[in-house]
């Protein structure tokens, strides 16, 4: 019979994925990147030294309109100096950032960039801006750095578009990212679709925790064949945020009792629950938004109608869910519902 007080820790296999840690850049929607030089470094020093293989700075070039930023910081445009300054500090590990191209409308300082320290550019893609992506990617790698593309909304395809869209752009980056944007995806769909992919090209993902699945299609998109995966500290991140960091690392540690550490995030951990308050618990409007495979507009925009009946966001997420029926497009069924109201 087992000791119930006997410490008794299950060993199991646990995947091993480059980790790219993604607070500064996908954090900076819970602060409007309102970063110092100061808390990039805490956070690099803290992500890199608890087993992170690679930290994301922030943007270049800006933050796209669709997310409704106002008065961003300075990680949403980040500097060669502002690189520089953390590359003093963190050593030798891999630091990374991403292009919108929707926002770096004009050819960007990647050459400057990677002097000061950068490694990666990590594109967001969709077709609408393919041309320019294009661009910006070839130049990034005639600079020297390495090139990644997130496909962006990739909920919103099917198998054959994705890949389709996969084959389009491989030539022209190192890496090809899955990115739950809707934080829609659940375990066999990621599993699906990261196995047709790594038959292409190398694969990461990049998931959201919407629907509390960030772990389980993490988990999943690693078995099929990932080998890049984004957590950031606390999980924060636009609205319900990402998979968490430190959930991440405890299950390594615990599961092959080397290669990650939690010590050095405490630091990181108090400092930004300090700045922003703690992580943010899915609410129904999350978790709907996930279930409804919405996308941050289309999120924002229950928000907005929330605030502007005066609902809570819990009783607007109920009525979407209840009305989605009511018209194919997210404010006219926010008009059917206020109708009713009426």
């Amino acid at each position: 019979m087992k000791d119930f007080l006997a410490f008794d820790v299950c060993p199991r296999e646990w995947p091993t994925p480059r980790l790219i840690d993604v607070t500064l850049r996908d954090g900076g929607f819970r602060n409007n990147f309102r970063w110092s030089i100061d808390d990039m470094i805490t956070i690099a020093t803290a992500a890199t030294a608890a087993g992170v293989h690679c930290v994301e700075l922030g943007y270049v070039g800006g933050v796209p309109e669709l997310h409704g930023v106002d008065d961003a910081g300075p990680t949403a445009s980040l500097t060669p100096q502002d690189v520089a300054q953390v590359r003093e500090r963190v050593g030798e590990k891999l630091l990374c950032a991403m292009v919108h191209p929707s926002a770096a409308i004009t050819m960007q300082p990647f050459e400057e960039l990677r002097r000061a320290g950068l490694n990666m550019i990590r594109f967001v893609y969709h077709e609408n801006w393919e041309k320019h992506f294009v661009l910006l990617a070839e130049a990034a790698a005639s600079a020297g750095l390495s090139t990644s593309a997130n496909i962006a909304l990739a909920s919103r395809y099917d198998l054959t578009g994705i890949v389709e869209r996969a084959r389009r752009i491989e030539s022209s980056v190192d890496l090809v990212y899955l990115a739950d944007t809707c934080a829609a995806m659940l375990p066999t769909e990621v599993d699906t679709v990261t196995r047709a992919l790594v038959k292409l090209h190398p694969v990461g993902f990049h998931a959201h925790d919407f629907l509390s699945m960030a772990l389980a299609n993490a988990l999943s998109a690693t078995s099929a064949g990932a080998t890049w995966i984004d957590a950031s500290i606390s999980g924060i991140g636009r609205g319900a945020g990402n998979l968490r960091l430190e959930l991440w690392l405890a299950l390594q540690a615990a599961s092959t009792g080397a290669g990650a550490t939690l010590r050095p995030l405490l630091p990181a951990m108090r400092m930004i629950e300090g700045r922003i308050g703690p992580h943010t618990i899915p609410d129904l409007g999350s978790i709907v938004s996930g279930a409804l495979n919405l996308t941050p507009p289309q999120e924002d925009q229950l928000r907005s109608f929330a605030k502007a009946e005066k609902w809570s966001i819990d009783d607007a997420a109920a009525a979407l869910l209840d009305n989605q029926s009511l018209a194919a497009s997210v404010p006219g069924v926010f008009k059917s519902i206020a109708e009713q109201r009426m």
